[in-house]
């Protein structure tokens, strides 16, 4: 079996002058540039896809959060609806739903998926129209 050499990577190797010299290992000093010269170049490579990354997660995110908004106000919606039920028992609960609705729909939701977006305006549309035939203001 054979055993290829060590090498070490630059993340790895620390300054030729911070080892020791009886350790019996020791970085060429020539050696030390090519490594730094690399990991630079590294950097410059992986940062725009780094950035690209954060940038994709970010919209994830969003998307995510608007959802979630648009579910709260479609659940809120069906609960509204559930109070003004004749025999339902939900007259007492329909002020309070009202507000929780009028409070959600102060919050923003943003999004820059277009399909989503046309979507949470007819929601929050929705949502309004039944605000403003309950005379919540």
């Amino acid at each position: 079996m054979r055993i290829a050499p060590l090498t070490i990577t630059a993340a790895a190797a620390p300054a030729a002058s911070a080892r020791p010299a009886s350790s019996g290992f020791a970085l060429a000093a020539d050696a030390a540039v090519p490594a730094r010269t690399a990991v630079s170049a590294g950097v410059a490579t992986v940062a725009p896809l780094m950035l690209a990354l954060q940038e994709q997660m970010t919209g994830e995110t969003e998307e995510r959060e608007a959802r979630r908004h648009g579910l709260a106000v479609l659940a809120l919606l069906g609960e509204l609806q559930r109070a003004l039920l004749p025999g339902a028992g939900g007259d007492a609960s329909g002020p309070a739903v009202l507000a929780r609705l009028a409070a959600l729909l102060e919050q923003p939701a943003d999004t820059t998926h277009p399909a989503l977006a046309t979507t949470l305006r007819a929601i929050r549309l929705r949502a309004r129209i039944e605000l403003s035939r309950a005379g919540y203001r």
